[in-house]
């Protein structure tokens, strides 16, 4: 008598896929870290801008020096608040 040939082995059983991460993908995370950081970066340049029209205004138009660092105040505001954005989604990117 011939032997009876054993079963094929069954697919190994699958965890249940859990429920999907809430919030953001990863991918969409570097995506906002790099939207900040390029913020970040033009924000820094339009402060070097200013920065040297004040140290000219204070030479040659001492009245724009008021305005000016009404500006620079303002740009110095949205660059910590890039920073927030871009620490914020850099580190949601790394855990995500």
């Amino acid at each position: 008598a011939e032997p009876t040939p054993a079963p094929a082995p069954s697919a190994p059983a699958r965890a249940p896929a859990g429920p999907k991460p809430k919030g953001p993908s990863a991918s969409t995370l570097r995506h906002a870290a790099k939207k900040a950081e390029e913020k970040m970066a033009g924000l820094t340049a339009e402060i070097a801008a200013l920065d040297a029209a004040l140290a000219k205004a204070a030479v040659e138009q001492p009245a724009k020096l008021a305005e000016l660092s009404r500006k620079r105040a303002a740009t110095q505001e949205a660059l910590d608040a890039a920073e927030a954005a871009w620490l914020e989604a850099a580190e949601a990117a790394e855990t995500a």
